[in-house]
C-alpha cells in the first residue's frame, strides 16, 4: 500500500511529497517499487529516457493480386521489422531499465518508494 505521500492513479503512483504538488512524469513501476521523475530534476534519468529507440511502423499493403516475388519482398520487410522490434525489446529490457535503475539509485535514491 502506498504511503500517505503518494496517490495511486491506475498503475501509476504519483509522488506528492514535494509541497503537495505531484511529480508529473511517472517513469514506471516495478513490483513493490515506484519510479517517479520530476521535470528539471535528475538529468541522467531524463537522458536515459530520451535514448529509447522508436518503434518503426509498417503498413501492410493490399496483397491481393501480387506476384510471388512481390509477396516475398513484403515477407522480407516484415521479417526485418520483427527482428528490429526484438532488438528494441532487448535494448529496453537490458539497457533502458538496468541503466535507469542504476542512475536512479545513484542520482536519486529517494525515487524508489517503500516496498508494499
Amino acid at each position: 500500500m502506498p504511503d500517505k505521500d503518494t496517490h495511486v492513479q491506475g498503475n501509476a503512483v504519483l509522488d506528492i511529497s514535494e509541497q503537495g504538488n505531484p511529480h508529473r512524469d511517472v517513469i514506471g513501476q516495478v513490483p513493490g517499487r515506484r519510479i517517479c521523475h520530476s521535470p528539471g530534476r535528475y538529468p541522467a534519468i531524463k537522458n536515459i529516457i530520451t535514448a529509447v529507440p522508436d518503434r518503426t511502423s509498417y503498413e501492410l499493403p493490399d496483397t491481393q493480386g501480387l506476384s510471388l516475388r512481390e509477396l516475398q519482398g513484403i515477407q522480407k520487410t516484415l521479417t526485418k521489422s520483427v527482428q528490429d522490434e526484438k532488438e528494441r525489446g532487448t535494448y529496453i529490457k537490458r539497457w533502458y531499465w538496468e541503466e535507469l535503475v542504476r542512475a536512479a539509485l545513484k542520482e536519486a535514491p529517494g525515487v524508489f518508494g517503500p516496498e508494499d
